[in-house]
């Protein structure tokens, strides 16, 4: 079980984001032998001066929302979607 579910109090097995994501692409009958890193973006990790990072309650609330802008987000050169 990943560190944080221990952290958080969780006593028996906690799906993480990892096996979520395997699940879901076995359920599609595929797999992959790697996870891509995710990318949480309403989770609340301030970095202090010294580069130590801290966990804290996320700043958003249950209902927020994400807007994406066009150009905004940079691919790497040669990325093609499918």
């Amino acid at each position: 079980m990943p560190r944080i579910y221990r952290e958080l109090g969780c006593r028996d097995y906690h799906h993480s984001c990892t096996d979520n994501f395997h699940e879901a692409l076995a359920a599609e009958g595929l797999s992959l032998p790697f996870t891509p890193a995710s990318l949480n973006l309403f989770m609340n990790v301030p970095v202090a001066a010294d580069g130590a990072l801290d966990r804290v309650p996320p700043r958003s609330v249950a209902g927020d929302t994400l807007r994406y802008l066009v150009g905004a987000l940079r691919l790497p050169a040669g990325y093609h979607a499918h």
